[in-house]
């Protein structure tokens, strides 16, 4: 079951384990320039909100009300992190546009070991970046900040729960 409460989606497998849930919020940050060079991680600056599609169904495009599900609304000059907690060890897989996040590859069912697909976490307790491609000799290239990309327009980030069911107790 997925549950959204206080800005932060809560995914629970009784079927599992008891202590089997995984909670993900996604943190505000600055963007910062995408120009190869290295620079200070940016502050926190608290969560985002997550918002149902179905509360802005007027205001989103007709796909994104077949679906359903949530999203982050962001503006141009923001990015975010993901912060992940849970106490049992859980596999999780974050894409955008159908890009698999940690291994550049495309977003496919399942977990990989080669190339490596998932996040374990607890072992890793947040994303800051996402792996943008494969470079030819087949190593990894740097990571990218998750960032909104249109300007002067709040652009909302949609989270894909294909297959899922999103409850709220707001």
């Amino acid at each position: 079951m997925i549950e959204l409460l206080n800005n932060q989606l809560t995914f629970r497998f009784p079927e599992v384990h008891q202590k089997a849930v995984c909670s993900i919020d996604f943190q505000r940050t600055l963007r910062i320039p995408d120009d190869n060079r290295e620079y200070p991680l940016p502050p926190d600056l608290g969560r985002f909100p997550i918002e149902h599609v179905d509360d802005f169904a007027d205001k989103l495009p007709e796909a994104w009300q077949r679906h359903g599900g949530v999203f982050v609304p962001m503006y141009q000059s923001e990015a975010l992190w993901i912060n992940f907690s849970c106490d049992y060890p859980c596999a999780v897989k974050i894409a955008a546009g159908k890009i698999n996040a940690v291994s550049g590859e495309p977003w496919s069912n399942g977990l990989s070991d080669d190339p490596q697909d998932y996040a374990v976490i607890p072992e890793q307790p947040w994303l800051d970046g996402f792996n943008a491609r494969r470079i030819s000799s087949g190593s990894l290239s740097p990571c990218r900040w998750a960032k909104a990309s249109r300007p002067k327009s709040r652009l909302p980030v949609r989270l894909n729960m294909a297959g899922s069911r999103l409850s709220s107790t707001r």
